[in-house]
């Protein structure tokens, strides 16, 4: 009777074992964009899930070292947009444009503006600050701008990794979302020198007054966060 409930057992393992495979190797889908044009590639899942693993580790890694001894989340932040503005370029001329995993753009070394944005918003989402990306249009709609709003000391302060541009107060302070709404602040570069020339208040007239977190690409980098995306997006199409 003993050895019949050890056969079963090995039985029912070697049966889950088998269909555990048979789901890793089921294919799925990545996609990629180059020059504005996207594709698909068909990959198995245990493929794409040490991929995403993979992702994950380099980005807790990374951050890691760059915010060694950075303690407040202003520090951490401002460290990080640092970083983003010392390593990552412009895309160069001749250069494709290619879009997919933002980690893939990181290594490449040069990106879009939306890129850049990305980078810097997924890098503080790994520091545990909250940060997300969106686009601010002037009045009229006749242009857009992307910008990455980030919070910190209970309030959201703008950042524009692609031009290397911060926004302080007359008191050296970062200015909040209020402030900016207002005209009352300054555009700063890594130099700490004002930007005279930089034209952002047609955007920030229209910037929201209530920004509302989401699971988009820059802070779902995650397991346990990309989990959560993949259940909303599941109990949607219910």
């Amino acid at each position: 009777m003993r050895k019949t409930n050890i056969y079963k057992k090995l039985i029912l393992c070697l049966v889950g074992v088998i269909v555990f495979m048979v789901l890793l190797n089921i294919k799925v889908t990545t996609r990629q964009g180059i020059d504005y044009s996207w594709y698909s590639v068909k990959i198995p899942l245990y493929l794409k899930t040490l991929d995403f693993i993979d992702r994950h580790c380099n980005y807790a890694e990374l951050v890691k070292r760059i915010l060694d001894g950075k303690r407040t989340d202003e520090e951490r932040v401002m460290r990080l947009f640092e970083w983003t503005i010392e390593n990552i370029k412009r895309v160069p001329e001749g250069l494709p444009v290619v879009d997919d995993h933002i980690w893939y753009t990181m290594i490449r070394g040069y990106a879009t503006r939306d890129q850049f944005c990305d980078i810097l918003a997924t890098l503080c989402n790994y520091a545990k600050v909250e940060a997300l990306i969106d686009s601010v249009c002037a009045k009229g709609k006749d242009s857009c701008e992307m910008f990455v709003f980030v919070r910190f000391s209970k309030s959201w302060y703008v950042f524009d990794p692609y031009m290397g541009v911060c926004f302080k107060d007359d008191y050296g302070r970062f200015a909040d979302i209020g402030k900016l709404k207002k005209g009352e602040f300054n555009a700063y570069g890594l130099d700490k020198k004002e930007i005279q020339h930089a034209d952002y208040s047609k955007y920030f007239e229209n910037l929201p007054t209530d920004i509302k977190s989401s699971l988009k690409r820059s802070n779902m980098q995650s397991p346990l966060k990309r989990v959560i995306f993949e259940i909303e997006k599941w109990m949607q199409k219910k």
